[in-house]
């Protein structure tokens, strides 16, 4: 079984998610989880550890209200996954190979050493684009995962939570799980899963305060990068979008 959390605030908003959710899943048995944030009493870390400890399945996805699945059976294909790699911890569908102390921001190391494809509709559909982090597709180990939708092997959090104390808001609780679970399991970025994210990330003076937790917290371990290689001096090369407004159809499968 695949257990789906969601921090939610908006019912209506919710009911769209998992009826994407059900109708696209494929042959596999799903239980979604609504955390009711509606009145905004906790972050993001303390919603998520709730959903943990009411979770069933042997996967448990961590994904946004605002985040679809455009392909459909991903269910045996992300179980598959977990099946094929054991020490597999958390499988995101963007992330990193390095992640450096300053500044503390997953996609800062640019190309090659980014991963994966995200689709993104903003202002109301009018902007309609995928974001390629990497050209190349397939998994790919990481170091960090982008915190919009990612699984985690229940396993892996038998003695691991989100760290609400350090993060009561709404950064770096994906970043920081990876962090802590990294030292026993693999993290890695598959572009098997194909999702459209309906926001963008923003970087207000609250995210500027949990990046110097983050930093505090971390700074032992920080830059982290596969595999021990040496942090790159230099960033890489930006990501970048591809408009695919009028190219491709602009829907949402429910």
């Amino acid at each position: 079984m695949i257990s789906v959390v969601i921090c939610s605030r908006d019912l209506q908003a919710y009911d769209l998610v998992s009826q994407n959710l059900r109708r696209t899943v494929g042959n596999t048995p799903l239980e979604i989880i609504r955390i009711d944030n509606s009145e905004s009493k906790m972050g993001i870390c303390e919603a998520y550890n709730l959903g943990i400890e009411r979770a069933k399945g042997s996967v448990i996805i961590f994904q946004h209200e605002d985040v679809f699945h455009l392909e459909l059976n991903w269910g045996p294909k992300l179980l598959a996954k977990f099946e094929t790699y054991p020490k597999l911890g958390v499988l995101g569908v963007a992330g990193t190979q390095v992640l450096m102390h300053n500044p503390p921001l997953w996609s800062w190391a640019g190309r090659p050493w980014l991963f994966g494809k995200v689709v993104h509709e903003l202002d109301a559909g009018e902007r309609f684009f995928m974001t390629v982090f990497s050209p190349e597709s397939g998994d790919r180990e990481v170091v960090a995962v982008d915190g919009c939708m990612f699984a985690v092997r229940r396993k892996a959090l038998d003695s691991v939570r989100f760290d609400a104390k350090t993060f009561p808001d709404f950064h770096f609780y994906d970043l920081d799980i990876c962090m802590q679970l990294r030292e026993h399991w693999s993290i890695m970025v598959s572009t098997d899963f194909l999702i459209k994210h309906r926001s963008a990330g923003s970087f207000s003076e609250e995210w500027k305060a949990q990046a110097r937790q983050f930093q505090a917290k971390w700074v032992a371990h920080l830059p982290a990068t596969v595999g021990g290689m040496l942090p790159p001096q230099n960033r890489g090369t930006d990501f970048y979008n591809v408009d695919l407004k009028g190219k491709v159809p602009q829907m949402t499968l429910i």
